[in-house]
């Protein structure tokens, strides 16, 4: 006789609604695909104004410049997560960490308020 730890888990029955923490669970995960698919959506909407910059580029120079964005953006999207998954929300948002610009950590002193 299998030991209730190795037993597997007890499944619910069909139809009932999740609890309430698949239920954050789920909204949480969707909320994080949406703002992956507003970035996507935000670079093209800037394809008119990119056609219409300095640079002039073919529709082919278009395509491969928005296709390259996504590419990056969903090839970093995954490790960052692993990294906030790791070192936690604070520590890979911190102004230490890699994420910020580095102009404030290579400042030795910050000037000073003149009064």
């Amino acid at each position: 006789m299998p030991s209730p730890a190795l037993a597997p888990p007890s499944t619910a029955p069909a139809g009932t609604p999740p609890g309430p923490l698949g239920r954050s669970t789920l909204l949480a995960l969707c909320a994080c695909v949406l703002v992956a698919q507003s970035m996507v959506a935000a670079i093209n909407l800037l394809i008119p104004q990119l056609a219409a910059s300095a640079l002039h580029p073919s529709a082919t120079e278009l395509l491969w410049t928005v296709d390259a964005y996504v590419i990056v953006f969903a090839g970093l999207l995954i490790p960052a997560g692993a990294l906030g998954d790791r070192r936690g929300r604070r520590a890979s948002c911190s102004p230490d960490s890699s994420c910020s610009p580095p102009g404030p950590r290579s400042a030795p002193w910050p000037p000073r308020p003149r009064c």
